[in-house]
């Protein structure tokens, strides 16, 4: 899935979660899938929000930490990705 998560394909990651995918597995990281869009919001990769909404249809957690403690909030906020910070705030995100 982070390959997908990655490329941003809501589908294909739709596709993975619809088989079974659970989107608060963590990698070795600490890092949820929502931790993994990072990367991709950064790049302001066309269709990451999308990827987002659909992970939250699938139950990620919004408040999940990684390794260091920090929230994908406060990660989204550190880099300045306005528009994921929204998105979490919206959805009961914390720091």
């Amino acid at each position: 899935m982070s390959y997908a998560i990655t490329f941003t394909s809501k589908e294909i990651v739709q596709i993975i979660l619809n088989k079974g995918a659970d989107p608060n597995l963590k990698n070795k990281d600490g890092e949820n899938a929502l931790h993994m869009i990072i990367p991709a919001a950064m790049a302001n990769t066309k269709g990451y929000l999308k990827v987002v909404e659909g992970l939250f249809e699938y139950g990620v957690d919004v408040n999940s930490k990684i390794m260091n403690g920090r929230s994908v909030l406060s990660e989204a906020k550190y880099w300045k990705i306005n528009d994921l910070v929204k998105l979490l705030e919206d959805r009961g995100a914390k720091e």
